[in-house]
């Protein structure tokens, strides 16, 4: 028996429906669940409880209310549907491709049910096979925004934002109520950082279904980038010790920033921190950092910014600075090149920070992001140290490599790099010339039950391994372990740990990080 409701319970189901619409739950839940009890063959009223349960993101809930209607009516087309559709939101997409293949059999002229089977091969990672469903689709049914929606997400899976675009505008221009298309395009402006140009295709999205959860959330969460200022506290500590190294701090820092975008392509930041340090022989100043940033992004083509900041010291210690600029430009659709010069305040014993040390160096950085499972980087850096102008350079090649895609990613990446100085120094490490090999995996698993979205719910763990050989015969290894959860829908948290041990050197860095847009 269900308990006694406190409200009044109705028997119709349109004014069942009408109180989802008031977002009247509990009424609306014990109202059919009481017809439910005097009625429980009924397979339409276990349909109303599901989409209770889907409106309450309860989808657990609604996947066994489904197979209670097909308990009753085995070819029931709504409970087929649905979890084919909860399956593909909460990431279990070899369920979810099952039951399209049962809604298909059901109903094989329905063009809405082939396109989501595509939409939800690809988010599996069966891009190719996606591909070949989609102009399989096309020929079916020859309405010319299916191939328009498919080159979209051919270019976009290939790197190529600009096309992606092109036709994802194309799409919506011959079909301005496919939520697939006005989905998509409003989180790739998401994602770019776009958020003014997200937002007329969320408003069009939400015209046409008004119910679009992922729709709903992703553009509260757009229009908080857009509009709100963005505040971040936390809380970072690090200890290191090595006598080869030269480096002998334990380094503990709380600060507070504030950050706030402007006319949609202006990024303004503060950050005020405190530092406090502790040497091997002594407790060290303490410091009072101010820092001011600036960045220009017109766009997903380029983008520059600045930044300059002040350390200020308790004790008789001449303020220092540290400043820098960097101007980024994609060269082709998948490579981004990076120029950055800086200043960069030394701060690994205490005859750095007494003597004022400061690195400056120019870098210059290529990404190239080849497709789902490649990404290489190149980087070339030239400086020198400012107090005995020794000058440096550094080299590296990195790779990584994707073996599976979110919500559980496994990835590798190898990395050599070189490191030449021109003199040595009693200071600060200056090798003449050292040469390290590493090699990384990694593991990163999304535990939210929204999905892959950019206004999903995220809670996610992040697994590192590091090995580092190097000419000397010498090895490193570095673990590392992140945390991190959307608290709310503006409010997260990331907590992360990391430990460096080698036969010359060793260190135990932590953060704390809550990040807050009121």
């Amino acid at each position: 028996m269900f308990p006694v409701s406190c409200f009044a319970l109705e028997t119709d189901p349109v004014v069942i429906y009408n109180l989802l619409k008031d977002k009247k739950y509990t009424q609306a839940k014990e109202s059919v669940t009481a017809l439910i009890e005097k009625q429980p063959a009924n397979a339409y009223y276990y349909q109303i409880l599901s989409d209770i349960y889907i409106l309450q993101n309860k989808f657990d809930d609604a996947v066994l209310t489904c197979y209670k209607m097909l308990d009753y009516e085995p070819a029931n087309v709504y409970a087929t549907i649905n979890l084919a559709h909860i399956y593909s939101w909460t990431g279990r997409f070899k369920n979810s491709l099952e039951y399209y293949d049962k809604i298909i059999a059901l109903d094989p002229e329905n063009l809405d049910y082939r396109l989501e089977k595509c939409r939800v091969l690809a988010w599996s990672g069966a891009q190719k096979t996606s591909l070949d469903l989609y102009f399989e689709t096309f020929k079916r049914f020859r309405f010319e925004w299916i191939y328009d929606e498919m080159k979209a997400k051919e270019f976009l899976w290939n790197r190529d934002i600009k096309n992606a675009i092109f036709y994802y505008k194309k799409s919506i221009a011959s079909n301005g109520a496919n939520t697939e298309t006005l989905f998509d395009l409003a989180q790739l402006y998401s994602y770019l950082g776009m958020h003014a140009e997200a937002v007329p295709y969320y408003e069009k999205l939400l015209a046409v279904n008004p119910y679009h959860s992922a729709g709903i959330k992703s553009r509260n969460r757009n229009t908080a980038a857009l509009e709100k200022i963005k505040l971040s506290a936390g809380y970072n500590t690090r200890n290191a010790d090595s006598a080869e190294r030269l480096t002998d701090a334990a380094i503990s820092t709380v600060f507070l920033s504030v950050e706030k975008k402007v006319h949609n392509i202006y990024t303004l930041g503060f950050t005020h921190s405190r530092n406090n340090y502790v040497f091997f022989d002594s407790t060290g100043p303490a410091d009072n950092s101010i820092s001011f940033s600036f960045a220009f992004k017109p766009g997903y083509m380029y983008g520059m910014g600045l930044r300059a900041g002040q350390l200020n010291y308790d004790t008789k210690i001449n303020p220092r600075n540290s400043y820098e600029a960097f101007f980024w430009f994609k060269t082709l659709q998948n490579l981004d090149t990076l120029i950055l010069y800086k200043k960069e305040n030394l701060l690994n014993n205490s005859t750095a920070i007494l003597s004022d040390y400061n690195a400056v160096s120019a870098l210059l950085k290529l990404t190239y992001d080849m497709d789902k499972h490649f990404l290489f980087n190149a980087e070339y850096k030239n400086g020198e140290i400012d107090k005995d102008k020794n000058s440096f350079t550094t080299a590296a090649l990195e790779a990584k490599y994707t073996l599976f895609p979110a919500p559980a990613c496994l990835y590798f990446t190898a990395r050599a790099e070189n490191q030449k100085y021109s003199s040595v120094s009693s200071v600060y490490f200056a090798p003449s010339n050292y040469n390290t090999i590493s090699a990384l995996a990694g593991f990163k698993h999304n535990l939210g039950k929204d999905g892959l979205y950019y206004g999903a719910k995220d809670i996610y763990y992040e697994l590192t391994y590091k090995i580092t050989a190097d000419n000397n015969n010498q090895s490193a290894v570095n673990p590392s372990l992140g945390l991190y959860a959307d608290l709310a829908q503006n409010l997260n948290l990331k907590i992360s740990h990391s430990i460096t041990d080698s036969p010359y050197y060793k260190d135990n860095t932590s953060s704390f990080l809550v990040t807050w847009q009121p």
